[in-house]
């Protein structure tokens, strides 16, 4: 299987004719079942045809923490794998699961959304660029009955950031972003919203035995090397 790592260039320059979007950007199915599967949604909001290439890969990361992706078509089926969208359209996009019925710990995935290279001629007088514009969802393949289990390793500094380490020895991804939160000093811990989460902590995903490091900015009035920090899924 051919491992590709994770390259992405995205571009808002309002002066390009292609222009598209993808819905959801983040789901979570079964490995088996009625809810093993679900349907995407790209729009066409630009003036001219949209083509596409859709293709799964399996999410994990390397020694380094950064994000890695792997082939996948052994375990999501895409249907269908090339569209072409008129302008203002829609077009329905199935993903389905289709590895292994009987994992006991969750799967994530990237089901990436590849147009074909865009040619800006939008500025007279200067050399066309060609663009490619990818649009990477995530898609969570979670077992019944699984769940993350969060542990704090530690917090420390490097180059002057600071780093939380965390493990998560469950059987599920986590959201940072939709886990709860309480940090503070041991004993006097207070609940952090999960906003103030998305604001502090850079980086969301942790799969199940894993451990990576988040660099984060201190929460106001709680010295950072003394912080007691406690995760849990929400109820």
């Amino acid at each position: 299987m051919t491992r590709l790592l994770l390259i992405l260039s995205l571009f808002t320059c309002s002066t390009l004719s292609f222009a598209y979007s993808v819905q959801p950007m983040v789901s979570e199915i079964s490995p088996s079942g009625s809810n093993s599967q679900l349907m995407m949604k790209v729009e066409n909001t630009s003036t001219e045809p949209l083509e596409l290439q859709i293709d799964p890969y399996h999410l994990q990361f390397n020694e380094n923490q950064t994000e890695e992706l792997v082939e996948a078509y052994d375990d999501i089926l895409v249907i269908p794998p090339t569209v072409t969208v008129q302008p203002g359209q829609f077009q329905s996009i199935l993903v389905r699961y289709i590895g292994d019925p009987s994992i006991l710990t969750s799967k994530s995935y990237r089901v990436v959304f590849d147009q074909a290279e865009v040619q800006n001629n939008a500025d007279k007088g200067q050399s066309s660029i060609k663009m490619k514009y990818q649009f990477l969802t995530l898609l969570n393949v979670k077992p019944a009955n699984s769940s993350p289990d969060i542990k704090h390793e530690r917090t420390y500094t490097d180059n002057g950031k600071w780093f939380l380490e965390l493990t998560n020895n469950g059987t599920s991804y986590a959201r940072l972003s939709r886990m709860e939160w309480k940090v503070g000093s041991p004993g006097s811990l207070l609940a952090i919203s999960a906003n103030d989460i998305r604001s502090h902590v850079s980086g969301n995903l942790l799969l199940p035995q894993q451990t990576r490091s988040f660099e984060f900015i201190p929460f106001d009035g709680i010295e950072p090397q003394a912080m007691a920090v406690q995760i849990t899924e929400s109820k």
